[in-house]
């Protein structure tokens, strides 16, 4: 939209060319914002609403003289007052959600930091409760209360099917070697190991009766759902 606006004010100098002397001509393009225009054009807002505002006054001062011998076209003020009210409800609106961002982002920051208070009060009432108890102790530290909450999750889920007609294989084996923990499938072959924190895994699927498959370095990343469908085919 400021693109737009800008093209319909360098039509008013173009005009602005046709209407006036040689000698009249930079006048003439300060009275219709020029000032304005080399920061407009680098996308500076609030220079370019000046230089729609400044052309905007000028048309309306110099309309006979724009308009004589069918220079500027009468329908042009309306089309560029168009352009620069579109420009400025468009500006006007970005900031707007801009200001409620910034509010919304205050009313975080606030809420944070009430929850580190209460925090840090929890921690001073456990270490004086758990003086004695130096395990119990060190759980009630900003740190070790931090490694709770900041504890990377992601998600493995899938299917286990064999090789005839994806006929699921339900109570398979998915074994993550890394954590040492494992899920089996349900009735139609599907797993869902539940939260799993980010890393690299080794995961291996088995059923008696089955060729055994072993998938290495797995990236599970955090936020992520890892899908693995897996086939399982008969020894």
């Amino acid at each position: 939209k400021a693109e737009l606006a800008r093209n319909r004010w360098q039509d008013i100098k173009s005009y602005i060319n046709s209407a006036f002397t040689d000698a009249e001509l930079e006048i003439k393009y300060q009275e219709a914002g020029a000032a304005h225009y080399p920061l407009a054009a680098a996308n500076n807002w609030e220079e370019t609403e000046l230089l729609l505002v400044d052309g905007e006054t000028f048309l309306a001062a110099n309309l006979a003289a724009l308009t004589a011998g069918n220079n500027m076209p009468p329908a042009f003020v309306a089309q560029y007052a168009a352009a620069k009210n579109a420009f400025i409800t468009a500006m006007s609106d970005f900031y707007n959600q801009e200001e409620l961002e910034s509010d919304v982002a205050e009313d975080k920051i606030i809420a944070n930091n009430a929850i580190y208070d209460k925090l840090l009060e929890m921690c001073i009432d456990g270490q004086k409760i758990f003086r004695t108890d130096l395990a119990k102790k060190q759980m009630f530290t900003f740190d070790d209360l931090l490694s709770l909450v900041t504890n990377h999750v992601a998600n493995l889920k899938g299917s286990v099917t064999t090789g005839i007609a994806s006929t699921p294989v339900p109570d398979a084996k998915v074994d993550v070697l890394q954590l040492a923990e494992f899920t089996t499938t349900d009735t139609d072959g599907k797993y869902d190991f539940g939260s799993i924190a980010n890393g690299t895994y080794t995961i291996v699927f088995s059923k008696a009766g089955f060729i055994t498959q072993t998938f290495t370095n797995i990236i599970i990343e955090t936020g992520t759902a890892k899908t693995i469908n897996v086939v399982l085919l008969p020894e």
